[in-house]
Order: C-alpha cells, then sequence, then structure tokens
C-alpha cells in the first residue's frame, strides 16, 4: 500500500521551499527596479498556495515513507519542482510554456542547455533565478545520491551505503550529515564568489557564476559564457569545477577528521588523472596542430576538460574547430561526469572503475583457470546485487540514447545533433556538437524533441532506474 498521504505532505514542504527561494529575486527586484517583481511575487503567490493545499489537504494520520514510496518521491519532486521553476521564466520571457519547462528542468538537473537565444536581452532577474535553479538541484542531487539512492540500490550505488555508514559513524542522524554537506556547499559557494570578485568580475556575475559553477550547471549571463570574462576568471572557474566534482562527503569526513581523506580515495585520484592526461593531449593538440601559445592552449584545454568532465557545459568555443583528435577527447569525456556524491552528472568515475574491476576478474581465470581472487572496488568486496544493478544501469542508458535519438531523428534533427544532443542530455552536460548545440543553444529543436530531451534530462539525473521502475505494472501492483 502507497503511502500517498506523505507522498503528498512531502511535495508541499518542498514545494514550499522552492517558494521560499522565488523572494531572492523579488527582493532583488525591489532594490534594483529591475523587471520582473510583480510576475515573480505572482509566482511566489502560486506556488505557496498550491504548497499549502498539498501540506493541510491531506495530513497522514502516521508519517511514514517505504522504499516504494521512495521512488515515486525522488521523480515527483523534480516534475514538480520544474513545473512551478517554470512559471516566472514563462511570464518574463518570450518562451512558451514547453520552452520553459525545458529551461528550468535544465536549471534543476544542472544540464545548463538553454533555449533563450540571448541571455543577454531577458531580465537580469531571470538569469538570477536559472541560476538559483541550478544552485537548488546540485545541492538537491548530493543529498539524494548520498542519502537515497545507495539505499535504492540504483546503478551500483550500494556499493557506497556500507562505505559512508562507517565513514560517518560519529554523526549520529542523517539529518546532521546533510546540514553539514549543504553548510559546505555554501562554504565553497562563498569561496567561488569571493575569487571571482577577486579577478574583477562584477558582483551579479559573480553570484551567478559561482551558483553555476558550484552546482556544475553551466548558465551564465553573458552569451559567450564563461569565456566572456578573463583568463583569471577562467582559471578560477576550472578550480570550482573540479572542486565541486568531488564527493561532498569527503569535504566533511576530512574536515572533521583534520586529515586529507579526500586525496586518499579512488575515485578523487582517478578524477584528476583523466582531467590532468586529457588537459594534456588537447592542450598538445591546440599548441601542434592549432597553432594557439602554451599558456592560451593550456587554459583552453583545462577550461574544455574541466567544464565536460564535470559536466558543467560552460561554453568554451567552438569544439568542431579544434580538429579530429580533440573532438575524439572530449567525446570520449563527454558522458563519464565526475565523482558520485558530487554536484556533476554523468557516468560517475566509480561504475568506469568498478567496470574495469570486473573486467580484470573475468580476465584472471583465464590466465589463471584455479586462483579464486574475490572482487573488489576501492578495497571493498563488490557482490552480485551491485553488478547487476550496474548492468541495469548501463543498459539503460543505451536504451534510453537510442530510443531518444532515434525520436528526434525522426522530428528532423540532424543525426550528430540528435546523439550528442541525447548524450548531453542524459549526462547533464549542456553543449553537444552540430549547429548551435556547440554553445548550449537548443532553440533549434522542436517542441516535442525539448519534452522528450527534458525527460532524458530528469532520467539521467535520477540515475536512471529510479525513474524508469515506476513505468513497470508490478511497481504498482506491489
Amino acid at each position: 500500500m502507497l503511502n500517498i498521504r506523505s507522498i503528498v505532505t512531502v511535495l508541499g514542504l518542498i514545494l514550499s521551499k522552492l517558494a521560499v527561494f522565488m523572494w531572492i529575486p523579488i527582493i532583488y527586484c525591489f532594490f534594483t527596479a529591475s523587471e520582473g517583481l510583480s510576475r515573480f511575487f505572482a509566482s511566489f503567490v502560486i506556488t505557496e498556495s498550491v504548497a499549502f493545499v498539498l501540506t493541510h489537504s491531506v495530513k497522514p494520520k502516521h508519517f511514514s515513507l517505504s522504499m516504494r514510496d521512495m521512488f515515486i518521491l525522488t521523480s515527483s519532486v523534480w516534475i514538480l519542482g520544474c513545473l512551478f521553476g517554470a512559471i516566472p521564466i514563462w511570464l518574463l520571457t518570450n518562451l512558451d510554456f514547453t520552452g520553459a519547462i525545458f529551461e528550468t528542468m535544465s536549471g534543476l538537473t544542472t544540464m545548463g542547455a538553454s533555449v533563450i537565444p540571448d541571455v543577454e536581452s531577458v531580465p537580469r532577474s531571470v538569469l538570477l533565478w536559472r541560476s538559483i535553479l541550478q544552485w537548488i538541484g546540485g545541492i538537491g542531487f548530493i543529498i539524494i545520491a548520498i542519502a537515497v539512492l545507495p539505499a535504492m540500490n540504483v546503478g551500483g550505488m550500494k556499493l557506497f551505503r556500507t562505505e559512508f555508514s562507517e565513514r560517518t559513524k560519529d554523526t549520529p542522524r542523517t539529518s546532521t550529515l546533510a546540514k553539514n554537506i549543504v553548510l559546505t556547499y555554501m562554504t565553497i559557494t562563498l569561496l567561488c564568489v569571493l575569487s571571482y570578485r577577486l579577478t574583477g568580475m562584477p558582483v551579479f556575475d559573480a553570484v551567478n557564476h559561482a551558483f553555476t559553477t558550484v552546482a556544475t550547471g553551466g548558465f551564465s549571463t553573458r552569451n559567450a559564457s564563461i569565456t566572456a570574462f578573463g583568463p583569471a576568471a577562467q582559471w578560477i572557474s576550472v578550480v570550482f569545477m573540479l572542486l565541486s566534482g568531488l564527493p561532498f562527503i569527503l569535504y566533511v569526513r576530512s574536515f572533521r577528521s583534520m586529515s586529507p581523506e579526500i586525496i586518499r580515495d579512488s575515485q578523487v585520484r582517478t578524477f584528476i588523472f583523466i582531467f590532468l592526461a586529457a588537459s594534456a593531449m588537447l592542450s598538445l593538440w591546440l599548441v601542434f596542430k592549432n597553432g594557439l601559445g602554451i599558456s592560451e592552449s593550456l587554459r583552453s584545454a583545462a577550461l574544455t576538460v574541466a567544464s565536460v568532465i564535470t559536466t558543467t557545459g560552460y561554453y568554451t568555443g567552438d569544439w568542431w574547430s579544434y580538429g579530429p583528435f580533440a573532438i575524439l577527447i572530449i567525446l570520449l569525456i563527454l558522458p563519464v561526469g565526475a565523482c558520485s556524491g558530487s554536484s556533476s552528472g554523468g557516468i560517475k568515475i566509480f561504475r568506469l572503475q568498478l567496470a574495469y574491476s570486473i573486467f580484470r576478474m573475468e580476465c584472471r581465470p583465464l590466465i589463471h583457470p584455479r586462483s579464486v581472487i574475490p572482487q573488489k572496488y576501492n578495497g571493498r568486496p563488490i557482490d552480485s546485487e551491485v553488478v547487476g544493478s550496474l548492468v541495469a544501469y548501463v543498459f539503460s542508458f543505451i536504451a534510453v540514447l537510442v530510443l531518444s535519438a532515434a525520436a528526434l531523428c525522426v522530428m528532423g534533427v540532424p543525426l550528430a545533433e540528435s546523439i550528442t544532443g541525447t548524450v548531453s542530455a542524459l549526462a547533464n552536460v549542456g553543449p553537444g556538437f552540430g549547429g548551435s548545440l556547440g554553445s548550449g543553444f537548443y532553440g533549434g529543436i522542436p517542441d516535442a524533441g525539448r519534452i522528450i530531451l527534458s525527460a532524458d534530462m530528469m532520467l539521467g539525473r535520477l540515475e536512471f532506474l529510479t525513474a524508469l521502475v515506476l513505468l513497470f505494472p508490478s511497481f504498482w501492483k506491489g
């Protein structure tokens, strides 16, 4: 039996928190006389009213949430947040509601793609709201990835259930852990704002870019994205994109134990290695094939690789013009993502490590038939449930990719844009290849295609199985 009353109550509470965040652009409009005060206030009233009804109309006698309830709740939060978060964007731009939904889902899932052709022409209150949506989505997913997905055994995340519980045995309650992670997230955001300001970036731009950098989202206040600012700001963005691609729970653990726990983690070391290796190869290519100077090539390569591998998706230039080898590097790291427990999307480093570990374990008996070697990841045993969950995740990624890309092709979207746009949506990266997708602009995608890509963003952000399980009739019969 589903606990509908409990689910509705939680949805109302979460929606009320979204309404509270609307006060930020309301206050901004009030003090700066920026366009949008009345419409943001109207959006707040609508959102808060619905939240009040949901919270108070069906109060449960005994509040409880089962695992089935959590699957429904997790997907419902993203859908409901997208619907109501889209209201001010719809009211204050020339977008139809489909476009506003795409823009909002891109924000909440931290994909960073946009259907606004000229972001500098829209009200600054809208730009601020887009950045806030990404900031909310970033911390929201971190909490889900640490507290919810491991319990659901989604995509191999069960592997972290024991590890996190052991690492946080001195933290008595999950709520305390969540508060520590939120505090860490806010601290890194503040440091990012201050760092951007030190480079000379205006306050408004610094705040917005800090929100979207730490959330690894990629929305910008400028048409040229982060490249509209100087080299110093671009290097700052690289640093904070990488910091935000690390597991936030390890920040908490390192601070509490006053030891460098974060650099001992296998996932972190692999992530840094991939970043350095890809940046080095791309930099050398830009020097010898494109004729760029060493400092410019290093900055361009580091910025591009960091933006792609952390799924931030800042526009860093026309990727097609880099040449075939550079495009290959970018394509290879496009779906990877950073570490589990970070604000980034993508497949995640630990799954690549897990797949490689399983591959090695399958090869060793062929060389040493009588050997018995336990499967391990990061020093911990890998059970069959984790392997099965990983296989299901990979199958889901490929199946959704094929179906979505095929649907876009049927709608007349070119093949390169259909495939890379879908991969970018599933991995929550933003920019793709071909047409205007290289700059993260999806205005050329038809309305039906935007709905498909919006669904892809949510599926990728929720690790597929969390949402796809709701499509099985047996789930509702259980």
